[in-house]
């Protein structure tokens, strides 16, 4: 699979946490098929006591849908 971020945005929110969202798009084999998708995404990063980091919330989202365009 090809994984892609096109526009990751950092906001700090102190020492201790940050916030990292954007857009990423990826490839996934199915079969003969290699559709590519796309997703919003929003993870919620905390400094653990031992100076690590770790995801405490994620989110991940698909964009709105298109409305069909009607017949002229």
């Amino acid at each position: 699979a090809d994984y892609h971020v096109p526009d990751r945005q950092i906001q700090i929110l102190g020492n201790d946490a940050f916030v990292s969202s954007g857009t990423e798009t990826f490839t996934v084999i199915a079969g003969n098929q290699r559709p590519t998708l796309s997703a919003r995404f929003t993870d919620v990063f905390q400094r653990q006591r031992d100076g690590s980091w770790k995801i405490v919330h994620e989110h991940v989202s698909l964009p709105p849908a298109t409305p069909p365009v009607a017949p002229k």
